[in-house]
């Protein structure tokens, strides 16, 4: 073999690793840039907020990852509205793939604060907390967030609240992108404050919100005008010892306040109350009256209940028991 031909050979060696050094370093730009793109883009979105009148802030912002991932960490986020609410945390961080970012999963990283006007302060930690936004061809976008065993707690009171597991997506419907749909399931919510415990063992619900481009100004009257609902395709709760499946459509009246018709079954209903009187939905005298006329009705239908939940003037009734007392919509 002559001179010549070794090299030739040798060369043809060399080929394959330098290839792959090129698609390493092509792969490690296309990862710098993702990184610069998504710095920009939080950029972007924190002065598009604060001109909106919101207050954000964080400290630093710094990428790794490379290269599976494209991560990137904002220390000590917050932002706020102010007089309404507020959240800041520790760290969030940021994750997408370099080579598709249109969807991109957050993570709230270690202690979240969490202000909300006429509720207190609340501190909250959580296992697992993840939160995704991703452009979808039929639906344009779906947000999507799973919780996993939650706590936080109250600064003013010590109240606390707990979750054990919740899952849910929101997207625009296929058919009409000014309807969202809510894709919810959860299990373990629970809520003390003394003397009172809320406790939601389960939860799952298909709902959605229709012409919620109306939603966006604050005259809710103009939604109600023109045919907005919310529509309850189905939710089965467990509250404290009660079982309750509803389903139907609601919509505001003329007053503002939440009106329609739900087809209702529950099971130990007298549980339903109480739950309702703990929450604050109902007086403790309300609510022991409710217990009695829904045990009634239990007793009559075999320990369940089947009938409408009407909603009306203000007030949530079931064949004519007051079993809430409803916010009007401002």
């Amino acid at each position: 073999m002559s001179e010549i031909q070794a090299r030739l050979r040798r060369r043809w060696l060399y080929l394959p690793f330098a290839i792959a050094a090129v698609i390493v370093f092509g792969y490690y730009l296309l990862w710098r840039a993702g990184a610069a793109e998504i710095k920009k883009a939080v950029s972007s979105w924190t002065e598009e907020q604060r001109n909106a009148g919101l207050e954000v802030s964080y400290e630093t912002i710094q990428t790794d990852g490379f290269p599976f991932f494209l991560r990137v960490h904002i220390d000590r986020p917050s932002i706020a509205a102010p007089g309404e609410w507020a959240w800041r945390g520790e760290r969030l961080s940021l994750d997408a793939l370099p080579y598709e970012l249109n969807k991109i999963i957050f993570s709230p990283v270690g202690e979240q604060t969490v202000e909300l006007t006429g509720h207190g302060v609340w501190r909250a930690v959580a296992d697992d907390f993840r939160a995704s936004i991703a452009r979808d061809a039929e639906r344009e976008w779906i947000f999507s967030a799973n919780i996993g065993n939650m706590t936080a707690r109250r600064e003013s009171d010590g109240a606390e609240a707990a979750i054990s597991s919740l899952i849910f997506d929101i997207a625009p419907a296929p058919a009409d992108i000014t309807t969202l749909t809510l894709t919810l399931a959860g299990n373990g919510v629970t809520y003390k404050t003394n003397p009172s415990v809320f406790t939601l063992a389960q939860i799952q619900t298909v709902t959605a919100l229709t012409h919620t481009h109306l939603l966006q100004g604050e005259d809710p009257a103009q939604w109600r005008e023109n045919g907005g609902a919310l529509i309850i395709n189905g939710l089965i709760a467990e509250l404290n010892t009660a079982t309750v499946s509803v389903s139907g459509d609601l919509a505001l009246d003329q007053a503002q306040y939440p009106a329609g018709r739900l087809n209702a079954e529950i099971a130990n209903p007298a549980g339903l109350a109480e739950t309702l009187g703990d929450a604050g939905v109902l007086t403790p005298n309300e609510a022991e009256a409710a217990a009695a006329g829904l045990m009634l009705m239990a007793l009559a239908g075999g320990g369940k209940i089947t009938a409408p939940i009407v909603l009306k003037d203000g007030e949530a009734q079931i064949r004519g028991v007051k079993i809430a007392e409803l916010p009007q919509v401002r």
